[in-house]
C-alpha cells in the first residue's frame, strides 16, 4: 500500500503540476514500469500482426529515450540524480498512458487524434513544470502566457 500511495501522489504531481516537488524526491520505477507496461500493451492492441514489435519498440523507446534525455539534463546542470529524472520522466507518460486507453474504447479516427494530441500538450507541459522546478524557476507555467508576445 505504501508504494501505491507514493504512486498515486506523484501521479497527482503530474495530472496537476505545483510548486511542491517534495514528493519527487523519493524516486520509484514502480510507477513508470507500470504506467510503460500499460502503454504497451494498449499500443500493441491496435497491431495484430506485429504485436509484440509494437510492444518491444514502446518499451525500448520509453526507457532509452528516459536515459538520454535524463544524461543530456545532467550534462545541462540539472539538480536530479539520474533515477529521479528517469522517475519523473515515467510518470509523465501519464497523460500518453490515458489517451492510449482512451483511444482502445473509441475508434473513431478524429477522437484518437484529438486523444492523442491532448495527451501529448499535456504530457509536455507537466514535464515542463517540473523541469523548470528542477532549474530552480516558477513551477506555475500559466497556457495563456506561452501565446503573449511582449510588445
Amino acid at each position: 500500500m505504501r508504494d501505491l500511495n507514493l504512486i498515486q501522489n506523484k501521479l497527482k504531481q503530474v495530472f496537476i503540476p505545483s510548486g511542491e516537488s517534495a514528493s519527487l524526491n523519493d524516486w520509484d520505477l514502480w510507477g513508470p514500469l507500470l504506467l510503460c507496461l500499460v502503454l504497451a500493451i494498449t499500443l500493441s492492441l491496435k497491431s495484430s500482426s506485429q504485436a509484440e514489435t509494437v510492444f518491444t519498440a514502446v518499451f525500448v523507446i520509453v526507457w532509452c529515450g528516459a536515459a538520454i534525455v535524463t544524461v543530456n539534463s545532467k550534462l545541462l546542470g540539472g539538480k536530479l540524480s539520474f533515477l529521479q529524472s528517469v522517475c519523473i520522466l515515467g510518470y509523465c507518460l501519464f497523460p500518453l498512458v490515458a489517451a492510449s486507453l482512451l483511444s482502445v474504447i473509441f475508434s473513431f479516427f478524429w477522437a484518437r487524434i484529438s486523444f492523442s494530441l491532448l495527451g501529448f500538450g499535456w504530457a509536455v507541459y507537466g514535464k515542463l513544470c517540473l523541469l523548470l522546478c528542477e532549474f530552480g524557476n516558477s513551477c506555475l507555467i500559466p497556457i495563456y502566457s506561452l501565446h503573449r508576445v511582449p510588445l
